[in-house]
C-alpha cells in the first residue's frame, strides 16, 4: 500500500471518528439514559382497545426509547469501525460495517412503523434520515474494505471518503433533532 494512500485513509477515518465523538456526546438527551431494559412481565388476558392518546402516548414512549438503544449500540458498532481503520484492518472494517449497516436497518424500520405524535413527527423523520445516512456510510465502508483487500486502494479509499460523507450528513441531521427537541 502506498504511503500517501495510507495517510489519506488514516485522515479520513480521524475525521469520522471526530464525527462520531461529537454524535456520540450529544445523541442521548441528559437524565434519559439507561442501559437496564424492564423485566419482562406476564402474560396478561387480552384487554380492551386503549384509547387512540394512549396508544400514540405508548409509541411515543417506544419511540424515545429506540431512539437510545439505538444511539447506544450504533454509536457502539460505530467506534469499532472508526478503531478498524485506524488499524488499518479491512477485514475486521468489512465485518463491522456490515454489522453496522444491519443494526441501522432495523431501527430503521423499528422506528418507521411507529406511529408517533404530531410533537414527535420531525424528530421521527429527522432520526429515519440519522439512520438511512448511518446504514448507507456503513454501506460504503464495507465496499471500501473489500476494494482495498483486493487492491484497489484508490476506489477504496473513494468509499471510505463517500462513508465520510455520509457519517457526516447523520451528525448533521442530529443536530438538527436535538436543536428542535430543545
Amino acid at each position: 500500500m502506498k504511503k500517501s494512500t495510507v495517510i489519506l485513509i488514516t485522515v479520513l477515518l480521524v475525521a469520522v471518528a471526530a464525527v462520531l465523538a461529537g454524535c456520540t456526546s450529544q445523541t442521548t438527551p441528559a437524565g434519559t439514559a439507561t442501559t437496564q431494559r424492564p423485566a419482562a412481565e406476564p402474560v396478561q388476558p387480552a384487554q380492551p382497545a386503549q384509547p387512540v392518546a394512549t396508544q400514540a402516548s405508548n409509541q411515543d414512549n417506544l419511540f424515545q426509547s429506540l431512539v437510545i438503544e439505538s444511539g447506544n449500540t450504533l454509536n457502539l458498532t460505530m467506534n469499532k469501525v472508526a478503531d478498524d481503520g485506524m488499524n488499518m484492518d479491512m477485514a475486521a472494517m468489512q465485518k463491522d460495517a456490515a454489522t453496522l449497516s444491519s443494526q441501522a436497518g432495523t431501527y430503521y424500520t423499528k422506528i418507521q412503523n411507529l406511529k408517533v405524535s404530531p410533537e414527535f413527527q420531525e424528530i421521527q423523520t429527522n432520526y429515519l434520515i440519522i439512520l438511512k445516512d448511518v446504514e448507507t456510510g456503513a454501506n460504503l465502508y464495507m465496499k471500501g474494505a473489500v476494494a482495498v483487500q483486493a487492491g484497489d486502494i484508490d476506489g477504496g479509499t473513494k468509499y471510505i471518503s463517500q462513508g465520510v460523507t455520509n457519517f457526516e450528513n447523520a451528525n448533521q441531521y442530529m443536530n438538527t433533532m436535538l436543536s428542535s427537541v430543545k
